[in-house]
């Protein structure tokens, strides 16, 4: 039931900030991180390595860490993917499960990646949306349609496509970054990291934060622009150089042309 307090909604244990429950989001989080492997429980029930898992596991193991984050694909960089297999492996290697639990790690890993971002609106939305409609949101991000079954097969349960959500990611962390700053903090290092990242993920998330840091200097100043945004600007510009750089410099077929930023 929906009651008022201090002038602010609340429902149950969503008390009068909400977002600040840890109760609350972890119950969110552990909804949409069961919805993620009701989609696809065969990953966990019958682990295989599917597609691009297997190779970037070789290459962890073959050529390290730093060569894979770095060059996984010869165009862009894929480094939440391979963080996800990176952290597989180090959680098979510390556990002594052993390299035939990868994948049932993978799987795990992937459930509670899937979790996260669909509740990443209840945390990021917080001064847009009711708690009701945070919720709601969660959910539907949650169970969301993909298409025929295969496609679950594809996406829950693995770390090759995991790519696709850092566009969606990179803006919620946008909004949340200005979030905070209207709000007076001047610090807002995790949502600067989740755009970094989505930024050396999904080549999508460039142009989307490029646009952003490009705005900012006529919404707040040329000054304020570069002591708030400046490094985050320097480090997407760096990201944003290398990936063109990629995929200029890197020959494919026209079909390839036409998919590969789609990709990761």
């Amino acid at each position: 039931m929906t009651v008022r307090a201090g002038g602010e909604e609340t429902i149950g244990m969503w008390h009068a900030r909400p977002w600040r429950s840890p109760i609350a989001l972890l119950l969110l989080f552990a909804a949409t991180t069961s919805i993620a492997y009701l989609r696809n429980p065969v990953a966990m029930s019958d682990p295989t390595m599917f597609t691009e898992d297997g190779s970037w596991i070789a290459s962890l193991y073959t050529r390290g860490a730093l060569e894979t984050y770095l060059h996984a694909r010869p165009d862009y960089f894929v480094v939440a993917n391979v963080l996800v297999l990176h952290l597989a492996k180090l959680i098979a290697e510390i556990t002594g499960a052993g390299a035939l639990e990868i994948p049932r790690i993978i799987a795990a890993l992937s459930y509670l990646f899937y979790g996260f971002v669909a509740v990443l609106p209840a945390i990021t939305l917080r001064g847009h949306l009711s708690v009701t409609g945070r919720i709601l949101v969660a959910l539907l991000i949650a169970s969301i349609p993909v298409g025929v079954p295969q496609s679950s097969a594809e996406i829950w349960g693995r770390a090759s496509n995991i790519g696709f959500a850092f566009s969606f990611i990179a803006v919620l962390s946008l909004i949340w970054r200005e979030t905070l700053r209207q709000e007076g903090r001047r610090w807002t290092i995790v949502p600067d990291l989740l755009i970094l990242l989505s930024c050396a993920t999904n080549p999508i998330a460039v142009p989307l934060v490029g646009l952003y840091l490009v705005y900012c200097p006529f919404t707040k100043g040329l000054g304020a622009a570069l002591r708030e945004d400046g490094l985050l600007t320097v480090a997407v510009g760096l990201i944003t150089i290398s990936v063109i750089f990629g995929v200029v410099s890197t020959p494919r077929s026209p079909e390839e042309a036409s998919t590969s930023l789609s990709a990761g």
